[in-house]
């Protein structure tokens, strides 16, 4: 399997969500701020790869009830 290469940073992980409730097909997006025009999209967290220390120092960042914060549409701060 070829995993996506980004050749710019994160500025930061704004948001998760989790998609598909079935532990074999579950999956989480990340919804990353990138250095590069400052740009915003939703990436799987297989393509970040590259970025495995930022998406860790995120996620032990955030409370364990906001685990699921994109299931209520919001959006954390730009």
């Amino acid at each position: 399997m070829i995993h996506k290469q980004f050749d710019d940073g994160i500025v930061k992980i704004i948001d998760h969500r989790r998609l598909d409730q079935h532990r074999k097909n579950r999956r989480t997006e990340f919804f990353v701020k990138w250095k590069k025009n400052e740009e915003v999209s939703w990436e799987k967290d297989r393509d970040l790869w590259q970025f495995e220390d930022q998406v860790q120092d995120y996620l032990t960042s955030i409370p364990t009830r906001m685990s699921n914060s994109s299931s209520r549409g919001g959006l954390l701060e730009l």
